[in-house]
């Protein structure tokens, strides 16, 4: 008979986690062998499950309309939903799940902020208020995750985070790597980069302060000034009308930069590829990060990186990224230069991302990982 598994996906709301968890449902989905999927989503995975085809209430899924992490109802919700299926393991995706339950329950953790936040990424909060209100939340959450029994995170530096700052047992935490998604696949090609009359630097991510993206429209104008015969084009993919995009917007104003800083708006989970194959460097300025998809993105596309040479870059990337120092636009602008000078250069990074990138598990063997820790949980098997 076999095992009953909740994957509770509810918290999940932006960013990255989004299309890890619709990446999980859909392998979970394809998968009867030995385990009984439910699923408890928010709305925004519900939205990217259908536009993919997939109806998760056809698929024993219950869609929450709050968010548990602000909503005491959705809290009790979730409580009611696995005393109702009463499952060998609870899985919350990524955390914390707001919850406590007698069943065994596996949690993940892609916080970077509990995990290993630094006073570099702190400062990219502003003012004092701001990082105090942060630093609660840490707490808050630190709390919150040490309701579970296991927990997963997707880079060692979170998992030395979580037993240095939470206390939490090392042999209970385990290494899932964050991988590219279903849809990313090696070009077929082998074609040579090559670099014409437009630049395409793709910076897809959400808005969030850390992710710095505020540095883009300065990098923009001193790429100008070195490249006058080239145009350069920042493509950013932030929700439109939005406060973070309409900040970047008037400061690409206040620069004389705003045809060169384009909001693309947010991109579907299908049309990911797409838009990094239209692209000729990814760009990647957050302060922080635990193992953003972005990198093996970068590296499965054939895209050269270009990243903040901080500890947790390095452990993801190796050489297949170039570095500059965080919140320096002139020091961006001149590697983002080289990569577009130095052809050379610019297909080592690729080269060496290509390799870098099959050690990477695919979305398939990222599903396999996990399933075998909740079985690991249920008793299926003992490793």
């Amino acid at each position: 008979m076999p095992v009953s598994i909740i994957s509770n996906s509810s918290t999940i709301v932006v960013g990255g986690g989004v299309q890890a968890s619709v990446n999980f449902i859909i392998n979970a989905l394809q998968d009867n062998e030995n385990v009984k999927w439910h699923f408890i989503v928010s709305k925004v995975i519900d939205e990217h499950l259908k536009s993919v085809g997939i109806n998760i209430t056809d698929a024993c899924g219950y869609v929450l309309d709050k968010s548990p992490a602000h909503n005491i109802g959705a809290r009790r919700e979730i409580e009611l939903l696995v005393k109702k299926i009463a499952p060998n393991v609870l899985f919350t995706f990524f955390g914390p799940a707001y919850i406590k339950t007698e069943v065994p329950h596996l949690c993940g953790v892609a916080d970077g902020w509990v995990t290993h936040s630094s006073r570099l990424a702190f400062s990219s909060l502003g003012n004092y208020y701001a990082k105090a209100k942060m630093l609660l939340l840490c707490l808050y959450k630190g709390y919150c995750y040490k309701a579970a029994d296991r927990w997963v995170v997707e880079a060692n530096c979170a998992k030395q985070g979580l037993t240095k700052r939470l206390k939490l047992p090392i042999s209970k935490i385990d290494v899932v790597p964050n991988t590219y998604g279903k849809y990313y696949k090696r070009p077929t090609n082998n074609k040579k980069s090559t670099i014409g009359d437009v630049v395409n630097v793709l910076t897809l991510s959400s808005y969030y302060p850390h992710k710095n993206i505020e540095i883009i429209p300065l990098v923009a104008k001193l790429l100008g000034e070195m490249q006058p015969k080239i145009r350069m084009v920042f493509n950013i993919t932030l929700d439109k009308g939005s406060p973070g995009a309409k900040a970047i917007e008037k400061l690409s104003k206040d620069m004389g930069v705003s045809e060169n800083v384009v909001n693309i708006g947010p991109v579907s989970l299908i049309d990911g590829p797409s838009v990094y194959e239209q692209s000729d460097i990814v760009f990647l300025p957050s302060l922080l990060e635990t193992s953003s998809a972005n990198y093996p993105e970068a590296m499965i596309m054939g895209k050269p990186l270009v990243t903040c040479d901080l500890d947790f870059a390095h452990d993801i990337c190796a050489d297949a990224a170039v570095y500059y120092r965080p919140k320096d636009p002139l020091d961006a602008a001149k590697k983002i230069n080289e990569l577009i000078e130095v052809d050379e250069y610019r297909q080592s990074i690729i080269d060496n991302g290509v390799i870098r990138v099959s050690s990477f598990p695919d979305s398939n063997s990222r599903y396999t990982m996990y399933k075998d820790i909740l079985s690991e949980m249920a008793g299926l098997y003992e490793h």
